[in-house]
């Protein structure tokens, strides 16, 4: 987490992963150095959802993570990831 992120998410690496810090926290941290950023909350806790919208993430999804549940959040991205011709 933390500085290791930040500097991960400034090389362009989307595949970075967090740690102790908050997630709130994070995802601001990640939308000011890329505005254009995806986030999705995947939390146990359905009770935080309200104060994710508050951090401009484009989702949020409460455990258990399902295949139907990630073609759901992937469908409503605020910047859509083109994966080539095999997309629906």
């Amino acid at each position: 987490g933390g500085p290791e992120l930040e500097k991960l998410a400034q090389a362009g690496d989307p595949h970075a992963i967090h740690g102790t810090a908050s997630g709130f926290d994070l995802c601001r941290t990640l939308l000011e150095i890329n505005p254009r950023t995806n986030v999705i909350y995947l939390t146990a806790y359905p009770d935080y959802s309200l104060d994710a919208w508050d951090t401009d993430a484009s989702g949020f999804v409460v455990k258990p993570l399902t295949p139907e549940g990630v073609r759901r959040q992937l469908k409503k991205l605020r910047y859509p990831l083109f994966l080539g011709a095999s997309e629906e």
